[in-house]
Formats: structure tokens, C-alpha cells, sequence
């Protein structure tokens, strides 16, 4: 989720300018969303983080057999390789050679598989988020929709201009409405656009 934290920190010094440009040339209603909270509370990105971690312990389980296996071939190895026979002995090396390649090769594409899912996951949660926010602050007439992420840049605001609370409620709803009318999730939306 650091890359989150990437992209607010660039929407955040956008907004910056924007209010600058504003504030000098016409006085406008400004608010701001708090995208920690935001995300936390977001029902989609909580379904999203759980399908993500699902898929993630698969990924753990069947690296943890092949370690099994490797570890299990290593240890018939140690105490049987007085008995074996030179051809006996090479043939187990090789096995064990290639079940540890085989074990480096897999945890090398589930660190980048789980790199990437998770971007993907995001992404398409934030881009919802997003769109919500923008046609929250169109209907409300609010001039610009600010968000404060843990990097800061709102030092002070006073209670009445945050509406997190406000936006993570119709968030929420309209991704309960779109679940039931669509009887699907982001659960199986990522499954299967894989």
C-alpha cells in the first residue's frame, strides 16, 4: 500500500496548487477527506484486502509443500547417503538441487504475483473511490475535494470541512447497492480477471 501512499501524496501537492490558483482568483468551498480513515472504513477495499490475503495464503501453502518437499528429500538424504551408491548419491543431489531451484523460481513469481495483485486490487478500489469523490463534491457544489493522507499537508482544518465521514457512508452504500444489483463482489470480480 505504499504506492497509496504515492499517489495521494501526488494528488495532495495537485490539490495544493489548485487551491493556491484559487484562492487568488475567486473564492471557492473547499473540504477534504481523511483517505486513511476513508480506506479503512471503505466495505470494498475490506473485501478487496481480504480476497488479496486469500490468495496470498495460497500462494504461502504451496511454496510451504515444495519447502516440505525439499526439506524431506535433504533430511532422506543425510540419512541414507552412507548406504547409497555413487549413481544413488548424484540422482538425490540433482533431486535436491532442483527442488530448491523449483522453490526459489516459485517464491521469486509469488513475490511479484503478490506485488502486482495487490496493485491491481487497489487500483481498482481507489478508482471508484475516486470517481465517488467527484461526484460527491459536483452534487454538493464544493469548489475542491482535498485529501489528507499520512503524509500530511493540511496542518489544521477546522471539524466542519472534513467529510469523510459524509463520503465513506455513500461509498459504502453505493458499493452495498452495486453488490446486491449486480450479485457480485470484488471478491469475484478479481478471481476472475485473472
Amino acid at each position: 500500500m505504499n504506492r497509496n501512499t504515492v499517489i495521494f501524496g501526488s494528488i495532495l501537492l495537485a490539490g495544493l496548487i489548485g487551491i493556491y490558483i484559487l484562492h487568488f482568483t475567486q473564492k471557492q468551498n473547499i473540504v477534504f477527506v481523511d483517505s486513511s480513515k476513508l480506506m479503512t472504513g471503505y466495505l470494498a477495499m475490506k473485501d478487496a484486502r481480504e480476497t488479496y490475503d486469500q490468495k496470498v495464503n495460497n500462494w504461502k501453502a504451496s511454496l510451504d509443500t515444495l519447502k516440505s518437499e525439499m526439506d524431506k528429500s535433504i533430511f532422506l538424504y543425510r540419512t541414507d547417503s552412507a548406504k547409497m551408491s555413487l549413481d544413488e548419491r548424484k540422482r538425490s543431489i540433482t533431486l535436491i538441487t532442483r527442488q530448491r531451484d523449483q522453490y526459489i523460481r516459485y517464491q521469486q513469481v509469488i513475490q511479484a504475483k503478490s506485488e502486482e495483485e495487490d496493485l491491481k486490487i487497489s487500483q481498482r478500489v481507489l478508482e471508484k473511490a475516486d470517481a465517488f469523490i467527484q461526484k460527491y463534491g459536483k452534487e454538493k457544489g464544493y469548489g475542491m475535494v482535498l485529501v489528507l493522507s499520512s503524509a500530511g499537508v493540511i496542518a489544521y482544518s477546522k471539524d466542519a470541512y472534513n467529510v469523510t465521514d459524509e463520503v465513506l457512508e455513500g461509498l459504502n452504500a453505493e458499493y452495498k447497492a452495486d453488490r446486491v444489483g449486480n450479485n457480485t463482489t470484488i471478491k469475484k470480480d478479481s478471481t476472475s480477471k485473472k
